[in-house]
């Protein structure tokens, strides 16, 4: 019982799980859709565009626009050139000044 009294004493605890269910839901809707992959190379392409696309939203960036800048862009690059690449992580200040943000509110250095 005094564990789920905890938050009446803590203001940084919240009442509900919410928030985390939150960032599992996009994990689940994504293993549902893994299912129906026609081959098997299918679900490791559908987990490789599933974590490309997380990754943009954990720097903050739209995830549409950035592929749309990675399918534009990177066939143009000379892929031997493994420096030129560094510039298309979502972290990487090319990226973060191209790209718009995910949400409005976030506001770059």
């Amino acid at each position: 019982m005094i564990s789920l009294q905890r938050f009446l004493t803590n203001g940084r605890l919240f009442i509900s799980n919410n928030l985390a269910g939150r960032f599992i839901r996009a994990v689940t809707f994504g293993r549902k859709n893994w299912y129906f992959s026609t081959r098997m190379a299918g679900a490791p392409a559908n987990t490789i565009g599933y974590c490309i696309i997380q990754t943009a939203k954990e720097n903050g960036i739209n995830p549409f626009e950035y592929l749309t800048v990675l399918f534009t862009e990177l066939p143009q690059l000379d892929i031997f050139h493994s420096e030129q690449w560094e510039n298309y992580f979502p972290w990487s200040a090319y990226i973060q000044a191209k790209v718009k943000p995910l949400f409005k509110h976030i506001k770059r250095a």
